[in-house]
């Protein structure tokens, strides 16, 4: 069984805690210019999770969700469950050594890392907010009549080149259901990189 593979916690006494799972190939080091200054905007401290499971991306990098080797399925994996297992725990463990609470928490992720940031959010429904950061969601596995029991703000990239063109209006399906649905299109940014003048417009709609 696949274990996670490290995380890392930049406590600065703030009143939040930011939690942000990397993409497909990525790592801890995926955008951290992005993730501080997100960070700095929510009043957050920010913890990042990295997985244990090799992308085989010539690049390296992990992965939390196997892949068909065409990239274009996710393959059913009992690593995903164990690993957001140990991500509860970790969460738990940093909240209870920081005085914070589970209110306290708003979950991020890239790509793949926002499905798991969802996945995350239904097992503390307390959290403030999910921010999916061009996020797939078909591909995820929710059943049909799944409705978020958190607020979620959905990032589009600006100029996402591996997004499917029918999975970008996927939180459409959301808003129908009666989920809280919070969109913006991230400018200058791709589904690898994340704009980091973007994270004001982000914080603003976490506010509203």
């Amino acid at each position: 069984m696949q274990m996670i593979e490290s995380y890392s916690i930049n406590y600065l006494g703030r009143e939040n805690l930011l939690v942000y799972f990397h993409g497909f190939g990525g790592d801890m080091a995926e955008n951290l210019d992005f993730q501080h200054v997100l960070a700095s905007h929510l009043d957050a401290n920010l913890l990042e999770i990295q997985d244990g499971l090799p992308s085989k991306r010539p690049r390296g990098g992990f992965a939390w969700y196997p892949i068909s080797k065409d990239r274009r399925h996710y393959l059913k994996d009992n690593s995903l469950a164990f690993q957001m297992g140990q991500s509860l725990g970790i969460i738990g463990n940093e909240i209870s050594l920081k005085g914070l609470e589970y209110s306290d928490v708003i979950l991020s992720g890239r790509s793949q890392g926002a499905l798991v940031a969802l996945r995350i959010g239904e097992h503390i429904p307390e959290s403030k907010a999910v921010i999916m950061l061009a996020p797939f969601y078909k591909t995820a596995g929710f059943g049909g009549n799944y409705v978020p029991k958190v607020p979620v703000i959905w990032c589009e990239a600006e100029k996402d080149e591996v997004l499917p063109e029918k999975q970008k209006n996927s939180h459409k399906e959301l808003s129908a259901r009666g989920a809280d649905v919070r969109t913006m299109m991230m400018k200058g940014a791709t589904h690898d990189y994340l704009n980091p003048m973007e994270a004001l417009k982000i914080s603003k709609l976490l506010e509203r």
